[in-house]
């Protein structure tokens, strides 16, 4: 058999064993040492390619996918410096726990460290980011060799999924000539390849890890003597099992008060599920403010930590807080002060938690009664003073309130960092919104990748989507706007033009009596572009919008519309940070004035 056709029958091994182990969705970059396994790609009935050019925005495309789906996507590059670009994505996958795998052609070993042409050391190219790399090697007709092949594709799918979900990484030679050649119908390695795909690989099923008896039993009786407990929610994947009914019925057992942030999946979920008194919505603003006296015994963090910048405050001050994290994976306590971390999988760890908690009965019960009125009367207190403090004209506050105002049933929100996944838990009350599920990137919380990473949820999703993001992430992910022209579904990218990283007004920095005037902005970098004629480049359909009537209805016409659409929103940058200053103040006088 010619090299060319063993090539061929290697690739077709390798992505048909890919696919039958769950693999569906592959995003691939053009190159020519990868043309073999390009070629077996497209030739698999059961994968579904996508094609961009951009590796960077294709592998955050993937992860996308990945975080919906709660399955890998596969990533597919040439060889040299083209799965460098995977880094940044690789880095969120491996911090947010997202499924992911990626495939790299490489060269020979003979043409290593020789100067050879679009040729890099490949092997662990992604280090400890990584959580298993495989190392193929060049095409070989062996049984053995074959069934490797085999055993591999199925390991990679298991380890990119569990124990703990993340990027594994695959790394395959190839010879020229790399175009596909088909064997004689007869030949050994043919019969031996189809003969691997009919028996399908090694299945194999993801650990479920529950939380040990003891920690279990620790974390009852700490909730059942807690008189003043609450829960607050972390960001979580759309694509990991549901919680609303397990935390909703916890709350109900308890009696305990929610504090759901908006990626945690609960924040609209839970609305109309619970007494709008177990639902502290405000709870940002809230624990910002030094006069609000709030001592809960008992605080249960579910998942990764919050993004609230109020509760990390609040926290600091409390370094002896009775306070369980609930977590999946890893160790997320970056304060270091709780009192315990239980790991295992949050519905399973729900569900025992549930099983071994009595209702509260007598005293209890009426002090978590009156905790949870107290609360309730507090954060209406923070409503009235954010709608005591609503300017006529089109602010951050008013754009923000209005996009997701506009989603229609079952959307998917994706929400840029910095401001914007903030501002939707300080603007934006937790209300009933069927179906809705929100993405973000806080695993690693770059800005980075957002355009392309919501194209990728949407393609895989197919839900009407919208990105809420800022315009220096907008300008990060330009390249996005390729990946995101082929979508079919609804996809509103919606950026919110302050002219800058406002965040950075936010940080002590920004009130430094160190810095000379102007020099703010070389961290808020304003730029004065007109955003929305990068989606002309990609034939994207477009606006500028500055008042709400207009913004209402570009919003209406992107979520009718098949495919993207860019919507340019533009805010005074010199107001955005006054104005979220202005009302932490208006939160503390209205405490500081309270009986």
């Amino acid at each position: 058999m010619s090299d060319a056709a063993l090539t061929t029958e290697w690739a077709r091994l390798l992505l048909g064993m890919l696919a039958q182990s769950g693999v569906r969705e592959a995003v691939i970059s053009p190159g020519s040492r990868s043309t073999p396994f390009t070629f077996a790609a497209l030739r698999e009935p059961t994968l579904r390619c996508h094609d961009i050019v951009d590796e960077r925005s294709a592998a955050f495309f993937a992860l996308g996918q990945a975080k919906v789906s709660g399955e890998p996507t596969l990533l597919l590059c040439t060889s040299g410096s083209a799965a460098a670009n995977y880094l940044p994505a690789v880095v969120e996958a491996n911090n947010s726990h997202t499924p992911l795998l990626i495939l790299t052609a490489d060269r020979p070993l003979e043409l290593q460290d020789c100067s050879a042409h679009q040729t890099i050391d490949q092997n662990r190219l992604f280090g400890q980011h990584a959580r298993a790399f495989f190392e193929l090697g060049a095409p070989d007709a062996a049984p053995s060799a074959l069934a490797g092949v085999a055993r591999i594709a199925a390991q990679a799918c298991l380890r990119s999924r569990s124990p703990v979900p993340g990027a594994v990484h695959l790394n395959a030679r190839a010879r020229k000539p790399l175009e596909p050649v088909t064997p004689a119908p007869d030949s050994t390695v043919r019969r031996a390849v189809d003969a691997l795909l009919e028996r399908g690989p090694t299945r194999s099923t993801p650990a479920r890890v529950g939380p040990p008896a003891d920690g279990l039993e620790r974390l009852a009786a700490a909730c059942q003597r807690a008189e003043r407990g609450v829960i607050i929610a972390g960001p979580r994947l759309p694509g990991q099992p549901d919680l609303v009914g397990a935390v909703a019925e916890l709350a109900r057992r308890s009696g305990f008060v929610v504090f759901p942030e908006a990626p945690s999946q609960l924040r609209f979920g839970l609305a109309g599920r619970l007494p709008p008194e177990q639902i502290c919505d405000g709870f940002d603003a809230l624990l910002r403010a030094r006069s609000f006296a709030f001592e809960p015994d008992l605080v249960l963090e579910l998942g990764p930590p919050p993004v609230s910048g109020g509760y990390e405050r609040w926290l600091a001050r409390q370094p002896r807080c009775a306070r369980y994290v609930l977590a999946e994976h890893g160790f997320p306590d970056p304060s270091g002060t709780a009192a315990e971390v239980v790991l295992g999988s949050l519905d399973h760890t729900l569900s025992e938690l549930l099983a071994a908690l009595p209702a509260p009965a007598g005293a209890v019960a009426e002090a978590r009664c009156q905790f949870a009125g107290a609360l309730g009367r507090a954060n209406a207190r923070v409503w009235e003073a954010l709608e005591q403090d609503a300017a006529p004209e089109l602010d951050e506050r008013r754009a923000v309130k209005l996009t997701l105002a506009s989603l229609p049933e079952g959307a998917l929100l994706a929400l840029g960092n910095s401001l914007p996944i903030r501002e939707v838990d300080v603007f934006c009350r937790a209300v009933p919104r069927p179906g809705i599920q929100v993405l973000c990137q806080r695993g690693a919380s770059g800005i980075d990748g957002l355009v392309s990473s919501a194209a990728g949820a949407a393609a895989r999703s197919g839900r009407p989507t919208t990105l809420l993001l800022g315009d220096i992430s907008f300008l990060h992910d330009l390249g996005g706007l390729w990946a995101a022209r082929r979508i079919q579904s609804p996809l509103a990218l919606v950026i919110l033009n302050n002219q800058g990283g406002r965040i950075f007004e936010q940080l002590p920095l920004g009130h430094s009596a160190a810095l000379r005037p102007g020099e703010i902005d070389h961290w808020t970098t304003p730029h004065a572009l007109d955003l929305a004629r990068a989606g002309d480049l990609f034939g994207i359909p477009s606006s500028q919008v500055n008042d709400a009537e207009t913004l209402s209805a570009a919003l209406a016409a992107a979520h009718g519309r098949a495919g993207p659409t860019v919507i340019e929103v533009q805010l005074p940058g010199d107001r955005t940070t006054a104005a979220l200053e202005r009302f932490w103040r208006r939160v503390e006088q209205a405490f500081e004035r309270a009986p």
